[in-house]
């Protein structure tokens, strides 16, 4: 009787434990929460769909970028976007951050990721993916809604010709081989490799950062992208010339140049010869301020010969025209024509 009781009491424990364990375990049926790493993409379709701002309580991502105002890029597996209000350092790229309490919205033009004081950034470190820079490969002027989402905020590099207009406004873009023509935000960047002056000139260029859609008031929309400091912009333009440089050049200089100008038509002309085939010349203009002398480009081709529109007032102030060649990453010494042996009619 006593084993029978001992064995009854074994049974007993058995099935109580059978009966917790079946308690406890998920119903597999039931709605799991969206990964973090979902959670932007949704949002941003959602605004770019109805313009009305998505409150979002977790997303998780990467820093690639921190601007000096505090703003910041932040990427997940799938997109990127831009973040106001964290005030983060530098120190943060690189790190995965856990934000709560955010809202996604468009805000001049463009859709960002709000912060404000009941926002928590916490670092997470559980986080293991990795970004890479996408080449730009794809056209954006015909693009789905869900791709459209995806390009909107995404790291990219971009290769093709900078340009930029010469109006009060200047603004620089960059068109790639495919044909999108995307806008660059930071002219200073772009204006440091000459001088901090306008370029006047088409150069081919490689520019990565932050890409995004604007949109404006009449709901049209162009594409713009921020680049990530000068370091992330190659324009392939020989440094500016300086009276240390002038004399100083790794390939062979220009021969034989000559200039003249018409005062009536506002027109420079110069011409050169060459030895070598498939280089470029660039154009400077000579002149003097304050004892010290400068040089400031004004054209490029890839002829022995140039025209370039000037005005009296400029001729008049320069003291010099000169020629550099340059090919694959290698200048020439500058030749400079004196403006007291330019023809002049």
């Amino acid at each position: 009787m006593k084993k029978y009781l001992i064995y009854l009491t074994f049974l007993l424990l058995l099935f109580l434990i059978f009966s917790c364990s079946l308690l406890n375990t998920p119903n597999q049926t039931e709605k799991q929460p969206s990964e973090p790493s979902n959670l932007l993409l949704q949002a941003k379709a959602e605004v770019l769909n109805s313009n009305t701002p998505k409150n979002i309580d977790l997303l998780v991502g990467k820093v690639i970028w921190v601007y000096e105002n505090g703003d910041f890029v932040l990427k997940d597996k799938q997109t990127a976007i831009y973040v106001v209000g964290g005030k983060i350092t530098d120190k943060y790229i690189g790190k995965f951050l856990k934000i709560k309490n955010g809202v996604v919205k468009s805000s001049d033009g463009m859709i960002k990721l709000t912060l404000d004081n009941s926002s928590e950034i916490e670092v997470d470190l559980s986080q293991k993916f990795s970004v890479e820079v996408l080449n730009l490969e794809k056209s954006l002027k015909n693009l789905k809604k869900e791709e459209t989402y995806f390009w909107d905020g995404q790291y990219v590099k971009i290769a093709g010709k900078l340009s930029g207009s010469s109006n009060e406004n200047t603004v620089y873009s960059i068109k790639d081989k495919i044909g999108n023509t995307i806008i660059i935000d930071n002219k200073e960047i772009i204006e440091s490799f000459n001088e901090n002056k306008f370029i006047p000139i088409t150069v081919d260029a490689t520019v990565t950062g932050y890409l995004y859609r604007k949109i404006s008031s009449n709901s049209s929309s162009e594409w713009h992208i921020i680049p990530f400091g000068k370091s992330n912009v190659t324009l392939d333009i020989p440094p500016v010339p300086t009276q240390v440089s002038v004399d100083l050049g790794i390939i062979a200089p220009v021969e034989n140049i000559s200039a003249s100008y018409n005062k009536n038509e506002n027109k420079l002309r110069l011409s050169w010869s060459y030895t070598y085939g498939n280089v470029n010349f660039f154009i400077y203009r000579e002149y003097e301020e304050d004892n010290n002398v400068y040089y400031e480009l004004i054209g490029s081709t890839d002829k022995n010969n140039i025209e370039i529109n000037l005005s009296n007032q400029t001729y008049e102030n320069s003291t010099g025209f000169g020629v550099l060649a340059y090919k694959d990453g290698k200048e020439s010494k500058l030749v400079v024509v004196k403006k007291d042996n330019i023809l002049e009619n």
